[in-house]
Order: C-alpha cells, then sequence, then structure tokens
C-alpha cells in the first residue's frame, strides 16, 4: 500500500490551501453611494448584451443578461456597476 493520498478522481475534490480569516467590521467599510443623487440604496436589474452570429458558439444571435444595480430612488446607474464601459 501507497502512503501518497490522491488529490485528484474518485470523487475526491482539490485540497485548497487553509485561508487566513479577517475579522471585518461593517462600521469600517465605506459607503457606496449614488453618483447622482447620493443614496445608499440600489436594486439589482438586468442589461441585456447581444451575442453577434460570427462568435456565438451555435452560430446564432443570442441575448446574455448582465446583473447591474441601479439606485432606488433615482435609478441612476452608476458607472461602476456598467461591464465594459466605453470612455
Amino acid at each position: 500500500m501507497s502512503n501518497e493520498i490522491p488529490l485528484f478522481g474518485n470523487n475526491q475534490q482539490k485540497q485548497q490551501p487553509p485561508q487566513a480569516k479577517i475579522n471585518i467590521k461593517a462600521e469600517d467599510l465605506e459607503d457606496v453611494t449614488c453618483d447622482n443623487c447620493g443614496s445608499k440604496v440600489f436594486r439589482e436589474a438586468i442589461m441585456f448584451k447581444k451575442v453577434s452570429a460570427i462568435v456565438s458558439p451555435n452560430g446564432q444571435e443570442q441575448l446574455v443578461p448582465v446583473p447591474i444595480f441601479r439606485c432606488d430612488d433615482c435609478g441612476n446607474i452608476p458607472a461602476m456597476f456598467l461591464p465594459n464601459v466605453k470612455k
């Protein structure tokens, strides 16, 4: 018999190195606010992106849902929440 322990295969997951535990207090974190009205409350919304038929895996145009967040008070979507913002 071998003293080696398999890391892969036989439905066994790869072993991860231990993670350092960090204690973070909510009051120590910076609030994210709306650029437009200063609100701190956001609501999840869905933006759709089109995938061209040329690059689509099945050769047909597709829509891909992208989750974003918008201000719950004014509806503004801060740039930090937009995917791949063109400048």
